[in-house]
C-alpha cells in the first residue's frame, strides 16, 4: 500500500491542467502534456480500486470533450461534480475513433465504436 501511495503522490505524471488540446486529436499538448497517465500510474490505480478516478482521467480529463464539457459545466454551477453524473459514451472518445477509422481501412472489424462496418461519422443521424 505504501509503494502505491509513493507512485500516486510523488512520482506520477498527473497534472492538474488539461487545458491545451490538439483541435486534431483532443489529446493535451505543450505544458498540459504532464496530463497524460503512464501505464504505472493506471496499474496503480487500478490495483487499489480507484476506478472512478480512472473513469475521469480516461474520460473527461482524456479525450472525450463532451464529458469534460458536462464536467466543468457542473463544476462551475454546482462547485463540484459527481462522476455518475457524467454522460461518457464510446463514440465521444476521439482516440477510439481513430484507432477504429484505422482497423476500418486496414479490413479489420472492430465492435469499438459500433457493430458496423462503418464509420463513426457515416453512422451519424
Amino acid at each position: 500500500m505504501k509503494r502505491h501511495q509513493q507512485i500516486i503522490s510523488k512520482k506520477n505524471s498527473i497534472a492538474g491542467n488539461v487545458k491545451s488540446r490538439s483541435v486534431k486529436t483532443g489529446q493535451v499538448i505543450g505544458d498540459s502534456k504532464g496530463a497524460k497517465t503512464s501505464d504505472m500510474d493506471n496499474y496503480a490505480l487500478q490495483t487499489i480500486g480507484m476506478n472512478h478516478m480512472l473513469k475521469e482521467l480516461m474520460g473527461a480529463r482524456a479525450d472525450d470533450l463532451k464529458a469534460k464539457s458536462q464536467l466543468y459545466e457542473k463544476i462551475n454551477n454546482e462547485g463540484f461534480a459527481y462522476q455518475k453524473e457524467i454522460e461518457s459514451s464510446p463514440k465521444e472518445k476521439v482516440t477510439l475513433g481513430t484507432v477504429d477509422a484505422i482497423f476500418l481501412s486496414a479490413g479489420i472489424h472492430t465492435n469499438l465504436i459500433n457493430s458496423s462496418l462503418a464509420l463513426k461519422q457515416s453512422t451519424k443521424k
